[in-house]
């Protein structure tokens, strides 16, 4: 394996490790982008296109919410037309359903009103 494989690899893994519930990591690995949470990630970390996007199927509610409260768009446009509702609903998590009423919520509050978690 070459020397930037394995970098990748190491690198895949600490930002999965990071959605588990580390937001400090997870940045610090993602090269902490200006548009964070919101940023497009790297191909080659194979984590998925947005932080939202791998959190929803990997990352328990905790950090789904902290995403949303950082800002992360609960209704961004994925290449292949799946966005974060579709996402949530299709995957076999047991608490498919709780993700799925807080990226309603939240999409609900930031058309009609500020979102803010309590």
């Amino acid at each position: 394996m070459t020397e930037y494989r394995r970098e990748v690899s190491r690198r895949h893994k600490r930002a999965h490790d990071a959605y588990r519930g580390d937001l400090n990591v997870l940045r610090e690995t993602l090269d902490d982008p200006p548009d964070f949470p919101n940023c497009r990630q790297p191909l080659e970390l194979a984590v998925g296109d947005h932080p939202l996007e791998y959190a929803i199927y990997w990352s328990p509610l905790a950090f789904i919410e902290q995403l949303i409260g950082l800002g992360a768009d609960s209704n961004y446009q994925h290449h292949a037309g799946f966005r974060p509702l579709i996402a949530a609903l299709s995957f076999g998590r047991p608490d498919k359903n709780e993700i799925s009423k807080l990226l309603l919520h939240v999409r609900y509050l930031r058309r009609f009103g500020e979102y803010r978690l309590t």
